[in-house]
């Protein structure tokens, strides 16, 4: 009976896991963190480990570091326990020592293959490593023998050439030898074949019965007939060479059965005598299982590590997630909370300034998450006032009120299975944030009117612009109602802080623009493919308090006047001496948009550098970026 540890700080993890697998026949322990664990697993080692990754204190991923850096319990399987889906997750584990990983909620059907599978490699390990010492053993002792043998014959003959009248007497001791080892060869598992002046002259019922040929036919073949034909030249050049004289070698090779089959054996080569001449002991040992099992571990090995590789290019190389748009280490962090929201299905808080997409990143949540067939509900909370509220949250049933000629659904019936979006939802009162708290914790909630209750079934998706630390502390925003709303906080930065992003946002609205007119089939104003270089600079220049909106409105206004001076004070900003005029190519080479992006910024900076004397304190400031953002760029793009 298999013995599984369990970890994981969730009670009611361990005891869905414990009962799934008991059930299936196996002994169980568990353990609530790692400390506990790796205590655990001191005392007495485990046949498998499954490790969740988040836990206090110390990690799973700590966990199972420790356990591999002992060398005692560094072959034990662990599988990670995780509801994350995200590949950094994945690569983290597999790095970590990881074999596999159970995603939560847990499914019977899963866990039992993958703990059968792991416990089953786990075990044909442990028998090979048992078997393999087991030949070693009978190896060694074959070799003394073969050795013993040896000696005695190489004794022998030095005598008879001193002692010319006990020739007849010591070749008759000879033959009782060889009938003696005949004898013995006969009985042992592994197969011997003795080659003599490049022939076979003796091969026991062991390799017949391996390769599946008669003995006597096996007797008639030329040595190169035992192997496929690519090898048969090189196994005639290795009897004829001087490395068959050696005393010992053994390599692993591919033999012919009567069936024409390969069979992968291994061969262990010594150096003899034979009827009182040298000759070749082989001693052949069936390994064709374990190769092939060898062989499917090492490409299983490789096909994860290529997939860890793409994991991490795909990672590195992401622009855009969705709808929304950013290669800047601040939006791939955006990026990963979505995927962890989406598959966690816990509410979630967008908190950024205005104009910087947080319904986008509420829209892009909801179509990566499993509610993405069921509707998607936005909500104004600026625009409900307190009398309004809980006809337009739960609903109302006809004649609750005067003119309720009809029942009408709230929000909540509109977002059911589906996302609630409740945007500027610091701007609820406390009364109906009390309200609201009440369907979050109780999960119910009854329409105006009527007496049944109804449960709510909605992953609320806020945001807001604002402080909600110092809400909080001035009491416009309850507690209790925060910590319901915001089991995880999204942090959108603002464009001034992800600069790095302008030309992908820049060409992103130049194509939708370009598109829409497309549709309409006219053409109100030229859209270029890609701005002038001065201008592109004074958007950098900027700080963009109105955000990503700000952007395209100064764009689309752009695109209409042709000119920035009258719409914002954007090249007011720079001094006249110092503005860079830069023409941007038109992509002769026809490189991918990230590419085409890296080549301009790369020529805006040097271009920049050189103006100022390669001054890196003067050129960040007329690029508009911090100091350490040009350090960065400048080692990437080696200049």
């Amino acid at each position: 009976m298999s013995n599984i540890l369990l970890v994981d700080d969730n009670p009611q993890n361990l005891a869905t896991l414990t009962r799934i697998l008991t059930e299936h026949g196996y002994r169980v322990r568990t353990a609530i963190n790692g400390q506990v664990a790796l205590k655990s697993v001191q005392n007495m080692a485990p046949d498998l480990i499954l490790l969740d990754i988040r836990m206090p204190g110390m990690d799973g991923y700590e966990v199972c570091r420790e356990v591999k850096k002992d060398t005692a319990t560094q072959d034990i399987p662990v599988l990670f326990l995780s509801a994350l889906d995200d590949p950094v997750d994945k690569v983290k584990a597999f790095d970590a020592g990881g074999v596999d990983y159970i995603t939560k909620p847990f499914q019977t059907d899963e866990v039992v293959a993958r703990v059968e599978t792991h416990l089953t490699l786990r075990m044909m390990q442990q028998q090979l490593q048992s078997q393999n010492q087991e030949l070693a053993t009978y190896r060694d002792h074959l070799q003394e023998l073969v050795n013993e043998r040896t000696q005695e014959l190489s004794q022998t003959n030095t005598r008879l050439q001193d002692e010319i009248t006990e020739r007849t007497r010591i070749e008759q001791v000879l033959r009782v030898s060889e009938k003696q080892y005949r004898l013995l060869a006969e009985h042992v598992k592994d197969g011997i074949v003795i080659i003599q002046q490049g022939r076979i002259v003796f091969v026991n019922a062991g390799f017949a019965l391996m390769v599946g040929r008669p003995k006597e036919q096996l007797l008639q073949l030329e040595p190169s007939a035992l192997f496929p034909e690519e090898m048969e030249q090189r196994v005639q050049n290795w009897l004829h060479s001087e490395e068959s004289a050696a005393s010992t070698a053994e390599w692993e090779v591919e033999l012919l059965t009567s069936e024409e089959q390969s069979l992968w054996v291994e061969m262990e080569q010594s150096h003899i005598l034979w009827n009182s001449q040298s000759a070749l002991l082989l001693t052949v040992r069936d390994i064709h299982q374990s190769k092939l099992r060898e062989i499917r571990l090492e490409q299983e090995r490789a096909r994860l590590h290529q997939e860890n590789l793409t994991f991490k290019t795909t990672l590195m190389e992401r622009y855009r997630f969705g709808s929304l748009i950013g290669k800047s280490p601040a939006m791939q962090r955006v990026y990963e909370l979505i995927v962890s929201a989406a598959a966690s299905d816990v509410n979630v808080l967008i908190v950024g300034e205005s104009g910087t997409g947080k319904e986008l990143i509420a829209r892009t949540l909801y179509q990566v998450s499993s509610r993405k067939s069921r509707s998607f509900v936005p909500v104004n909370c600026a625009s409900i006032p307190d009398t309004l509220f809980e006809r337009e949250f739960f609903g109302h049933r006809k004649g609750a009120f005067t003119g309720a000629d009809r029942d009408k659904p709230g929000f909540f019936d509109q977002a059911h299975q589906g996302v609630l979006f409740l945007d500027e939802v610091t701007e609820l009162s406390p009364g109906m944030q009390a309200k609201l708290l009440r369907v979050l914790q109780d999960g119910e909630y009854l329409p105006l009117g009527s007496t049944v209750v109804k449960q709510a079934d909605t992953l609320l998706v806020t945001a807001t612009n604002k402080d909600w630390q110092e809400l909080i502390e001035h009491g416009g925003l309850r507690k209790d109602f925060f910590y319901r709303v915001c089991v995880l906080e999204i942090r959108v930065p603002p464009l001034r802080e992800r600069k790095e992003d302008i030309p992908l946002l820049v060409d992103h609205f130049l194509e939708q623009y370009r598109r829409k007119q497309q549709q309409r089939q006219e053409e109100y104003v030229e859209i270029p493919n890609i701005l002038p270089g001065h201008i592109m600079e004074a958007f950098y220049a900027y700080n963009w308090p109105g955000n990503v909106r700000e952007l395209q409105n100064v764009l689309q206004r752009y695109l209409v006047t042709q000119h920035l001076d009258g719409n914002l004070p954007l090249l007011a900003e720079i001094p006249p001496k110092s503005r860079t005029v830069i023409e941007i190519p038109m992509n002769p080479a026809g490189l991918p948009l990230p590419d085409a992006v890296k080549t301009y910024e790369k020529q805006v900076i040097v271009e920049t550098l050189e103006k100022n004397h390669y001054h890196k304190i003067n050129t960040a400031k007329m690029l508009g970026i911090p100091r350490s953002t040009l350090h960065r760029k400048i080692k990437e793009y080696q200049i």
